[in-house]
């Protein structure tokens, strides 16, 4: 595996979905000699705030992860999955971005009822590309937010 990655990569992936798909993609488009690992820990906002970076983020991440469900998922595993139970949702969405993730180090989560179908990849790899342009447009934000206070 890789050392800029936790130890236990499936449960960071259903923990900190945003920490880890922010390493990951770091990783994955060799951007560590530009972009330190620890400008991630340092994005400013609350999960849950909207109106901060990462809760624009999170949501971003939660708007792309329902709309690849609804596309890929039939109707009523979909109502039961991601619109019953907000923990449950929150588990089965963390868990696409595990899958993906995880498919990349030839590894191959599972779980029941099974939620993930062959044509899904093309769908997940689609809008993972369309949420990492919002990261990098927030990323930008954010330097800027930095360069701006930490000059003054």
């Amino acid at each position: 595996m890789n050392p800029n990655l936790p130890a236990d990569l499936f449960t960071s992936c259903l923990t900190t979905p945003i920490d880890i798909a922010l390493r990951w993609f770091i990783l994955q488009n060799n951007l560590l000699s530009t972009i330190s690992m620890d400008i991630i820990d340092k994005i400013p906002g609350r999960l849950n705030d909207r109106r901060t970076p990462l809760g624009e983020l999170n949501w971003i991440f939660t708007a792309i992860t329902d709309t690849i469900a609804w596309n890929v998922l039939p109707k009523d595993l979909f109502q039961k999955l991601f619109r019953q139970d907000l923990l449950v949702a929150s588990l089965f969405r963390n868990f696409l971005l595990a899958e993906r993730v995880l498919r990349t180090y030839n590894c191959t989560p599972i779980s029941t009822p099974p939620v993930i179908f062959f044509f899904f990849f093309f769908f997940f790899f689609f809008f993972f590309f369309f949420f990492f342009f919002f990261f990098f447009f927030f990323f930008f934000v954010i330097l800027f937010y930095f360069f701006i206070f930490n000059l003054c």
